[in-house]
């Protein structure tokens, strides 16, 4: 999921995938709120602390050093601004957008987002192999964009699943139909992306199997399942109802 922006209505949404779906894990890559306060934070707490399955935060360009703080002292949340976790199975490898460490929200300029991509770079690559590598900007992948890995993002508000070359990229567009941008453009389109992983009885690791754009539409009200099979070559199967 991505870029709920203070959207209570996408936490139904939410609710309603984890159980039809038996979700495992739930990863967010940022923008939780839409102006870095406390108080958009606070409507969270009891949503986290009611799950009972693990959710990884990566904050995004909307988020605030107050905000991150906040969600740190949750129950229900993991927040991972820099660094590997393994969780559910999966090695996670993430960094925070580098606006997050300012107040409300903004975009961080060029020569920040790319010494931040370095910072990236030498992380995961320093590091034991991982199977997920995730931040809010797309940006931040720039130096490690490389055959066999899986990069999950936000920021773009268009949700999107492609493949190039061998390396997977996903975007989970925006969970909370863009917030109050939404509502004032009538753009409102809820979206997240289901992840479903096998194993590989040769190295008992995890491999993407598939890969499901879900979407609500609001102008007309419509609902669409996307399902994208990977193996060599991938294969599409899509249903809308």
């Amino acid at each position: 999921v991505s870029d709920i922006h203070n959207n209570p209505a996408a936490l139904d949404f939410i609710r309603s995938i984890i159980e039809t779906f038996e979700v495992d894990l739930i990863i967010d890559t940022g923008d939780l709120v839409d102006y870095g306060t406390i108080f958009e934070a606070e409507r969270f707490a009891t949503f986290f602390a009611q799950l009972n399955i693990p959710y990884l935060f990566i904050p995004g360009n909307h988020e605030s050093p107050q905000v991150v703080a906040y969600l740190e002292g949750l129950d229900g949340v993991t927040v991972l601004d820099e660094g590997i976790i393994e969780v559910a199975g999966l090695k996670i490898a993430a960094m925070a957008d580098p606006s997050s460490s300012f107040q409300g929200a903004s975009v961080a300029d060029e020569w920040t987002m790319g010494r931040a991509a370095q910072k990236f770079a030498a992380l995961v690559k320093d590091g034991e192999p991982v199977d997920i590598i995730a931040a809010h900007n797309s940006s931040l992948f720039r130096y490690l964009r490389e055959n066999g890995r899986l990069f999950l993002c936000g920021h773009l508000h268009r949700a999107a699943i492609e493949q190039k070359g061998q390396y997977v990229e996903v975007n989970a567009g925006s969970t909370g139909a863009s917030g109050i941008r939404g509502l004032r453009d009538l753009d409102l389109t809820f979206s997240l992306v289901l992840l479903t992983f096998q194993h590989v009885q040769e190295s008992s690791a995890l491999s993407l199997y598939s890969a499901d754009m879900i979407k609500i539409e609001h102008a007309p009200l419509h609902y669409s399942l996307e399902r994208i099979l990977f193996n060599n070559p991938p294969s599409r199967q899509e249903t809308v109802s």
